[in-house]
């Protein structure tokens, strides 16, 4: 369910004549007088041409912004696109900030997914300026078409070659460049997680894409790059579970068809200068158990596994980047639902490590499932431990943030 379209970063000469592809994107700049059209690598008189209309052609500058217009002279393609950075900030770039930048790129090459080939025109004078532009090319290229009834809708695809024009060698980029592969790998797997259906998506098919993840290695996004290692793996079923103590998880898995898992990953280097072990959280459909939630109210309920999904695309990347920490994940796995055999309120359950705990509401799933990862993670005594979760919606009541008298 993980799609493995990696779009193309490479880095080009800034000379507009060579940058062969479908559009070039400039970047337009919300000024205090009006739109000002960025540098970039036009002919003075195109581009005087180009900053001349803007007003007319109602850019604004604003983020997210974008027109194309026809081609220019020198430039192979029949597209010119103008892309909004927002409001200049008076730094020393230019006034584009890196998050400007970032945010500029993934909306050119968003809304550019008809295209094959994209090449980026904004400001990357610097190594950190094309990593901003890269990371965001990479975040922007992503669609979400495997669940279309259309074949030709299953097989559209994102822009899959982004040119960034810099004048800096590519030798000197292509370290950003392949950690904006690596990020935008990441975040894409993390999206399609979120993304998929409960139907397709619960504990046990879970535990499967992670074992996947953790098999592969990357794609390379740079000349010279090295090939990361496999990951650790290791799965507990509801067997495993029963015998190592994990009751919180069989307690909120208990009403459904389809068991619990506890997954660990692992990226362990040979040398790491610390250990960080991240918990995520993993309810795959969240019903809220016998006390179940409103119709209304479940309608996002597969997004409840987020943190699972972020964690385990965190460990991937950690592998691909070689990290000299050592990293270890844990996704907390089960699907709350009611039915004959579901933990009821006022059940006692113990919880791994051997804590009791009273089930007040079963819709409370994620603190169980979260306590037995949280203390298996613990056990090993990692230098910092942080927990990944969906936020509970009793945080949006206002009797649960009002303060006391």
């Amino acid at each position: 369910m993980i799609d493995d379209f990696h779009p193309t970063l490479s880095a080009v000469t800034s000379s507009v004549e060579k940058a062969d592809a479908d559009a070039l994107v400039l970047g337009v700049a919300q000024g205090p007088q009006g739109p000002i059209l960025l540098p970039n690598p036009l002919a003075d008189a195109a581009a005087q041409s180009v900053a001349d209309s803007l007003s007319a052609l109602g850019a604004t500058g604003a983020a997210d912004q974008l027109l194309r217009l026809p081609g220019v002279d020198g430039f192979r393609s029949e597209t010119l696109v103008l892309v909004g950075v927002g409001r200049l900030t008076g730094e020393p770039t230019g006034g584009v900030s890196l998050e400007a930048l970032r945010r500029a790129a993934g909306a050119a090459v968003r809304q550019l997914s008809s295209l094959d080939s994209v090449a980026l025109a904004l400001p990357a004078a610097t190594v950190e300026e094309v990593g901003a532009v890269a990371e965001g090319a990479a975040l922007g290229a992503y669609t979400f078409t495997h669940f279309r009834g259309d074949e030709e809708a299953r097989s559209k695809t994102a822009v899959a070659d982004v040119r960034i024009l810099t004048d800096l060698k590519e030798r000197h980029v292509a370290g950003v460049l392949d950690r904006a592969a690596v990020v935008g790998a990441a975040v894409r797997a993390t999206r399609d997680l979120v993304n998929t259906p409960p139907s397709h998506l619960y504990p046990e098919s879970f535990a499967e894409i992670a074992g996947d993840l953790s098999a592969r290695t990357k794609a390379p996004a740079a000349e010279g790059t090295r090939k990361s290692s496999k990951l650790k793996l290791t799965v507990w079923d509801e067997d495993g579970l029963a015998e190592e103590g994990f009751g919180g998880l069989l307690g909120v898995g208990a009403g459904s068809v389809r068991g619990p898992r506890m997954v660990r990953m692992e990226h362990a280097p040979s040398k790491p200068v610390a250990h960080v072990a991240l918990v995520g959280k993993g309810i795959t459909f969240d019903s809220g158990g016998l006390s179940l939630k409103p119709g209304s109210a479940m309608t996002t309920m597969k997004l409840d596994m987020g943190g699972a999904a972020t964690v385990a695309a965190v460990i991937r990347a950690a592998a691909d980047l070689d990290l000299p920490v050592k990293v270890t994940g844990w996704l907390c796995l089960a699907e709350n639902m009611p039915s004959g055999s579901a933990q009821r309120p006022e059940d006692v359950i113990t919880i791994h490590g051997g804590k009791t705990v009273e089930v007040l509401n079963t819709d409370a799933e994620g603190r169980l499932v979260m306590a037995d990862g949280l203390d298996a993670a613990s056990a090993e005594q990692p230098d910092a431990l942080i927990d990944i979760a969906t936020l509970t919606g009793a945080q949006m009541m206002p009797s649960a943030c009002a303060p006391r008298a």
